[in-house]
């Protein structure tokens, strides 16, 4: 006769049955091992600041913005963006920002790169870039954007597309555009034969455009005009526009676009600030930077003619040979 362990009756088999009821979930709760709580992100260790004049153009405020959207991505930093409203004092918002000991701060104050250069100097900790800008300091970077030899890229390809008509280059009144971007582009027309007089207004552009004398036209602003988008496009007039790198800057019926990747500028300065590599010193970025450039919108339909004219001109500006006005820069 076996014996069992366990026999009948025993308290072994007198298990409350709630205690039998318990599932997997409620034991571990019951042993102290509930899911943990994940672990907070880690604390930023860089950050960056852009003051920006309140009246600056929307697509350069954006190009701006979408740079700091690279930095968070591409370093994991925390980044401020404040604006300068017209009677706000400069010098204290300057003294505020130097106070919090950001990595960096970006400005874009058009006018006031003195005042930074000035307070920059109480923050040596901090390093200061102005986008655009020429004044320099120990902690102060100048950033410069060579657009003439991208502008020259665009005038000889709008040249070659011109069928010999006279090109057009259209001031943008209420925008500052980019220095050096008419002087590259008459020469860049020149250099195939074609004619790119003084800049006119948008009025006087539209009578020429409708009366058959233009045969290409470059607008000297951020945004092309609706009516001067709708006036070239009727008329099949090739338009060139500047953009800030932006896709949505891109605009339908657009033929060409001279770029500057604003936001690739910002990026690559935050790397050098984050390597600890970024100077006092000018920062300036032409044709074959990757952050100024031209490119034919539609370059499948392009005539041969114009492609080859663009890479031409191209070739010659890499290779120091376009003849551009001295822009002393």
């Amino acid at each position: 006769m076996t014996l069992s362990p366990f026999p009948r009756g025993s308290l072994a088999l007198r298990v409350p049955a709630g205690v039998l009821g318990l599932t997997l979930a409620g034991l571990l709760a019951a042993l102290g091992c509930s899911r943990a709580e994940p672990p907070p992100p880690p604390e930023p260790d860089f950050r960056a600041v852009l003051l920006m004049a309140s009246g600056t153009p929307p697509a350069v405020q954006e190009a701006l913005e979408a740079g700091l959207r690279e930095i968070r991505n591409d370093l994991f930093a925390a980044t401020t963006v404040r604006l300068v409203e017209p009677g706000q004092p400069l010098i204290e918002m300057l003294r505020r920002t130097g106070r919090e000991a950001p990595d960096l701060v970006f400005c874009h104050l058009p006018g006031e790169e003195h005042v930074v250069v000035e307070e920059a100097a109480a923050f040596p900790d901090t390093q200061f870039v102005t986008i655009p800008g020429r004044t320099t300091g120990p902690n102060v970077a100048g950033v410069v954007f060579r657009v003439d030899g991208a502008a020259y890229v665009a005038g000889a390809t709008l040249g070659a597309a011109a069928g010999g008509r006279p090109l057009l280059v259209v001031e943008a009144p209420k925008e500052p555009g980019f220095q050096g971007l008419k002087a590259g582009f008459r020469a860049g027309a020149a250099s195939v034969g074609a004619v790119a007089p003084e800049a006119v207004r948008q009025g006087r552009a539209l009578e020429d455009i409708d009366s058959g004398r233009a045969g290409g036209v470059l607008y000297a602003g951020y945004v092309v005009p609706e009516p001067l988008l709708t006036a070239c496009a009727t008329a099949g007039i090739p338009l060139v526009g500047t953009g800030l790198g932006l896709k949505r800057g891109v605009q339908p019926g657009v033929f060409g676009t001279v770029i500057v990747r604003m936001g690739e500028a910002v990026r690559r300065l935050a790397r050098e600030r984050w390597a600890g590599t970024l100077q006092g010193s000018i920062y300036s970025y032409s044709l074959g930077s990757g952050v100024v450039d031209f490119r034919i919108e539609s370059r499948a339909t392009a005539p041969d003619k114009v492609v080859r004219a663009m890479s031409s001109a191209r070739s010659d500006v890499l290779a120091g040979i376009a003849e551009i006005e001295d822009l002393g820069m």
